[in-house]
C-alpha cells in the first residue's frame, strides 16, 4: 500500500562484507529506498569497529556511499564527536533505542550529544522497552529522564526530545501525520491553566493517552483502538498458535541448558578479546 515502503536491512557492518554493503548502497542510490542498519550498540562492537576500520567505522560508511539521508542507524550507543558531525552532516538518521541499550547493559547513547552535532535522531524500541508493550511516549520520557542533566545544568529540553525544535506545522499541503492526545486523561489533575503542554508529556504521558492518529490524512487509530484490525483477536491467534508448536516440540524445553552450556564454554574466548563484532 501506499503507507507502506521496503527497506534494504543490512544487519551491521561486522555481519555484511563489503561487496554485500557496497552493492546496497549502489542499489539504494538507484531506487531511492532507505536503508536501515545497526552501528556501535556495544563496546565489544566500538573494539571491533576500532581493530576492522582503523580509519574509523562512520567514514567506511561514507566512502561507499551509503552514509546519506537515506540511512536510519540504529543506536550509535559508543559513537564518538567527530563520528556523531559526519553522521549530521551527512543527513543520515540515528534511531536511538533507550530500553533495550539498558535492558541488554550495552549502554547509554550520547543523545544530547547527537543534538548538539546536529544528527537527526529518532526513537526506536528495538523490540526491548522496558514493560513489552512498544509505547513510544514512555520510550521518550525514559531518554528524556536519563538525559536531562543533573542539579541546574540542562543538556536537552522538552522540544528537542519530541523535535519541535524542527517547527512541523499544520497546514494546506504538509502530510497529514497527526497524533492526537486525550488532553483531559493527560492532564486531569489540573491546577494552573499554563502548564507546558510538552513538559507534561514528558512527566506523564503514555500510550493510553494517544485518542487518535492519522497517516496522511487517513484515521488509523480512534479511541486508542487501530482501526481496519481485530488486534485482540490476531493476539489470541497467535499465542494459541505459538502454544500449540512448542506443546508439540518436546525437545524446546532442553534450549535454556544447551545455551547456558554454550555461554560457559564461549565466555573464554570473548574474553580475550576475540569479540568478532558480538552484539553480547
Amino acid at each position: 500500500g501506499e503507507h507502506v515502503t521496503v527497506q534494504y536491512g543490512p544487519t551491521a557492518v561486522q555481519w555484511c562484507s563489503t561487496p554485500l554493503l557496497e552493492a546496497i548502497a549502489q542499489a539504494a542510490a538507484d531506487t531511492g529506498r532507505p536503508v536501515h542498519m545497526h552501528l556501535l550498540e556495544t563496546q565489544y562492537q566500538r573494539t571491533w569497529a576500532d581493530e576492522a576500520h582503523p580509519g574509523g567505522i562512520v567514514k567506511f560508511l561514507d566512502d561507499i556511499g551509503l552514509l546519506t539521508p537515506r540511512l536510519t542507524l540504529a543506536h550509535c550507543t559508543w559513537a564518538r564527536p567527530e563520528e556523531l558531525a559526519l553522521i549530521a552532516e551527512r543527513g543520515a538518521t540515528i534511531a536511538v533505542n533507550t530500553s533495550s541499550n539498558l535492558g541488554l547493559k550495552s549502554g547509554i547513547a550520547p543523545l544530547p550529544e547527537m543534538l548538539r552535532q546536529g544528527c537527526r535522531v529518532a526513537m526506536g524500541l528495538d523490540g526491548m522497552a522496558f514493560d513489552e508493550d512498544a509505547d513510544a511516549l514512555r520510550e521518550a520520557r525514559l531518554a528524556y529522564a536519563l538525559h536531562r542533566g543533573w542539579g541546574y545544568e540542562t543538556t536537552m529540553t522538552a522540544a528537542q526530545l519530541w523535535g519541535f525544535a524542527s517547527r512541523r506545522r499544520i497546514e494546506v499541503g504538509a502530510p497529514a501525520d497527526i497524533v492526537l492526545l486525550d488532553w483531559d486523561a493527560l492532564d486531569d489533575d489540573a491546577l494552573f491553566p499554563d502548564t507546558d503542554p510538552l513538559d507534561l508529556l514528558l512527566a506523564r504521558g503514555n500510550g493510553g493517552h494517544i485518542a487518535q492518529v492519522f497517516i496522511g490524512g487517513r484515521k488509523v487509530v480512534n479511541g486508542g483502538r487501530v482501526l481496519g484490525v481485530e488486534e485482540p483477536a490476531l493476539q489470541a491467534e497467535l499465542l494459541a498458535r505459538m502454544r500449540a508448536a512448542l506443546a508439540a516440540d518436546a525437545g524446546h524445553r532442553d534450549w535454556r541448558g544447551t545455551v547456558q552450556a554454550l555461554a560457559e564454554d564461549l565466555a573464554p574466548f570473548y574474553r580475550q578479546g576475540h569479540f568478532g563484532g558480538c552484539c553480547g
